[in-house]
């Protein structure tokens, strides 16, 4: 869609979609190619459930109000019925684009009618597309009109032939008839003719690439007056093929200097001269990561760190090797890595891997896991036990011989099983107090990160990496703003999770706060209630939805929320404080734009 839309000079979209998990994927990817190809995504909104009257109406005029090239519509479709009526409602007709959810049309006469006019992504040639058809497809139909009397030219016939076809080669070329035998019979189909798709489709596997179909298996077509029409193929090209020659006499490519010019995350100078703030992002590790990551990296963010609540989020490391994987260059930290939950020999083993995978790109962070091991149940370990922990990891990374548990240990790892050492890869602390403050200075640690602006004596250390949370608030926007309430929900909760701990009568006296107690008391018995963590830092649970309702607008007074300029303005007291990096946490549906708004404040 975004090569699409470059290419007919699009260049300011407005983007609509669910805002279901299921969805994420398409607007990270969306997102991720929307930058690639020079497009500025001016708005965008996620339905979270059905729609409520008039809501569709109120977004919609809030994109006609920003005066987009097209309006873009990204999800797996339960709500695009709504659109057409609503646009008309509205008076307005925009060029209008979706993903594959355009298929709807073929559920119903009324939902092919509601979608009348829109432009999206289709797999077959019907015999009314007046273009070079796939010989294939067209062969199939005539051999299925012959046997059984009518000719059914839909995407879904075409795709579960074809697949009906792949899996017979499997059987045939399969050594033995279980599982992995038939994967390898699977991957000796190599370029094996497909009926799904325009004349130049195939279908291919090898290790590791099930996934099948290469060639010209999209393409775009538009549903007019109750039929597709076949609009172009989609056949991409690096934006950078069309470079132009600058003044100077050199070449502009993807994401120069083009008219188009790539979001890049801006530095804020420390106006007292010691350096600069750089912006990273953090994450919990999720299905959707790996998307967000190459995102973040095409957008000029220096790191992402991940969390390390094994409760509550996939493996951190074997998460960072996803995103070790499928970046570049972009830095990765895992913070904070809780030290009680691994022998200092697996974090050391682990910390070797990700050096392997990305050298010089990792930063750990090791602390005491107050959400970590607070969502397991227990009180997060003596910062004593934790400087012990830092200096044994320490020790392996450096080849040394160190006692653990009572006995000698050190890494016997080979030279095909880990670099060789020393391994000089960074390990800092993340205090929050006087005490962690002290250790972190006492074991002489290179950087720290840290949930709120220290108090505490930080010469000592080179880096210091400040945590934030919040959202940029878009024009217009209040606490009544549905995507405002969805970006800060997740924190509001997790706030609660925190305090309903540490000091209970607080709770009682914040807004929504008794309430919420008596029902968490009520669901959950003492010794459970530290499961009340679901959803800490990513999501609202039904527990914690009326925490959100009641917070009104002290909504906006959640860590650094509102407009560009107060952002920056947190940024620049930052780097006064002597802030190093900021940490930006963003939550809510749209992950994505929200990394894109927070990057583009200059």
């Amino acid at each position: 869609m975004a090569a699409y839309l470059a290419e007919r000079g699009h260049r300011r979209v407005v983007v609509m979609g669910e805002g279901t998990p299921g969805d994420a994927e398409y607007r990270a990817f969306f997102t991720a190619q929307a930058a690639l190809y020079g497009l500025e995504i001016a708005d965008s909104y996620y339905f979270s459930a059905k729609p409520a009257d008039g809501e569709v109406d109120q977004v919609l005029i809030r994109f006609r109000d920003v005066d987009p090239d097209a309006l873009v519509y990204c999800g797996f479709g339960f709500h695009s019925r709504l659109l057409n009526p609503a646009l008309a409602r509205i008076g307005w007709q925009p060029e209008k684009i979706m993903n594959a959810a355009i298929m709807w049309a073929l559920a119903s006469p009324e939902w092919c009618a509601a979608l009348e006019g829109w432009v999206g992504i289709e797999q077959t040639n019907g015999d009314d597309d007046h273009v070079k058809k796939n010989p294939n497809w067209e062969s199939m139909l005539d051999r299925y009109q012959s046997r059984f009397g009518e000719r059914p030219d839909g995407t879904m016939t075409a795709l579960l032939y074809d697949q009906g076809r792949a899996a017979v080669e499997a059987v045939v070329n399969a050594t033995v008839l279980d599982g992995p035998g038939l994967a390898i019979g699977l991957e000796q189909i190599k370029t094996m003719p497909a009926t799904l798709g325009g004349p130049g489709t195939y279908i291919g596997f090898g290790p590791e690439d099930h996934r099948g179909y290469r060639g010209d298996f999209m393409f775009m077509k538009q549903l007019r007056l109750g039929k597709f029409h076949f609009v172009s193929y989609h056949r991409p090209q690096w934006p950078s093929n069309h470079r132009s020659t600058d003044p100077g006499g050199g070449t502009a490519g993807a994401g120069e200097q083009t008219g188009t010019a790539k979001s890049r995350v801006s530095l804020v100078v420390n106006p007292e001269g010691n350096g600069v703030v750089s912006c990273s992002c953090v994450f919990p590790p999720s299905t959707n990561l790996v998307a967000y990551a190459q995102a973040a990296e095409r957008l000029g963010y220096r790191r992402i760190w991940l969390y390390d609540s094994p409760a509550l989020y996939g493996d951190v490391w074997i998460a960072l090797a996803r995103i070790a994987a499928a970046t570049e260059k972009i830095g990765l930290g895992v913070g904070v890595a809780v030290a009680s939950l691994r022998h200092p020999m697996v974090t050391a083993s682990a910390i070797a891997t990700i050096e392997e995978l990305a050298p010089g790109r990792l930063v750990t962070a090791l602390g005491t896991g107050y959400t970590g091991r607070e969502s397991m149940g227990q009180r997060p370990m003596r910062w004593q036990d934790l400087a012990t922990y830092i200096d044994q990891v320490r020790g392996l990374l450096l080849g040394d011989e160190v006692i653990i548990d009572g006995a000698p240990a050190k890494m016997l790892h080979g030279a095909d099983y880990a670099p060789r050492r020393p391994i000089h890869s960074p390990v800092w602390a993340a205090p929050s107090g006087p005490k962690g403050f002290a250790t972190a200075r006492k074991l002489g640690v290179p950087g720290v990160i840290t949930p709120m602006p220290p108090t505490e004596d930080i010469d000592a250390f080179d880096d210091v990496a400040l945590l934030t949370f919040g959202t940029v608030l878009r024009p217009g926007e209040d606490a009544d703003s549905v995507r405002v309430r969805q970006a800060l929900g997740p924190m509001i909760a997790t706030s609660f999770h925190g305090l309903i701990h540490a000091d209970p009568d607080f709770v009682d006296g914040l807004p929504g706060g008794r309430a919420w107690r008596l029902a968490l008391e009520r669901k959950w018995p003492a010794d459970r209630r530290h499961f009340a963590h679901t959803g800490h830092l990513c999501e609202v649970t039904e527990l914690d939805r009326p925490l959100v309702e009641a917070a009104g607008a002290e909504i906006l007074t959640i860590g650094w929320t509102g407009s560009a300029a107060a952002i920056r303005e947190h940024r620049e007291l930052a780097a006064s404080q002597g802030i190093t990096e900021v940490t930006y946490a963003p939550m809510g549906p749209d992950i994505p734009s929200e990394l894109r708004d927070f990057a583009t404040i200059e």
